[in-house]
């Protein structure tokens, strides 16, 4: 089973996150929102796109959203706009024992989180081989290097 995804903004975040959805075998991009004119939007994908106004129509297509606003003035005022308009996630219940199998919300919640290590961890690579090349002999402290990124990111 596929985690439908959608999008919520398409700036750099978005579009980034876009293929970082691309990417992952278990996940599938459904939709993506966006304030300006959808028509003016092309995607890589060709993943179609909507306006933020009709995330209320999408809640059956859409299992998570991703918020990926443009500017700290956006995330507060966007953030409870989409908590409203998604659907209430269902209530976590007990399992009746220990060996039971795990709910598909539980699924969904460790295949995030799993998600969210991947991309940290790769941004970490990116971030470590940016450090390097900007790197020159004459500068006073040397950089961290990938392998120094890595590590550190690991150990947080």
């Amino acid at each position: 089973m596929k985690i439908r995804i959608g999008i919520a903004g398409y700036g750099n975040l978005g579009r980034g996150v876009e293929c970082a959805v691309h990417h992952a075998p278990d996940l599938e991009l459904v939709a993506l929102l966006t304030r300006r004119n959808p028509a003016s939007i092309k995607t890589h994908t060709g993943v179609p796109v909507y306006r933020m106004s009709d995330a209320a129509k999408l809640r059956d297509q859409i299992d998570v959203m991703i918020l990926c606003g443009g500017s700290a003035n956006d995330l507060p005022e966007q953030t409870p706009e989409a908590e409203t308009e998604a659907p209430a996630a269902p209530a976590a219940e007990a399992p009746a024992d220990a060996d039971s199998d795990p709910s598909p919300t539980d699924e969904v919640a460790a295949k995030a989180a799993e998600l969210s290590r991947d991309i940290e961890k790769q941004l970490n690579r990116l971030l470590g081989k940016m450090r390097t090349r900007r790197s020159r002999s004459d500068t006073p402290e040397a950089p961290e290097t990938e392998t120094e990124a890595d590590t550190n990111s690991e150990q947080t």
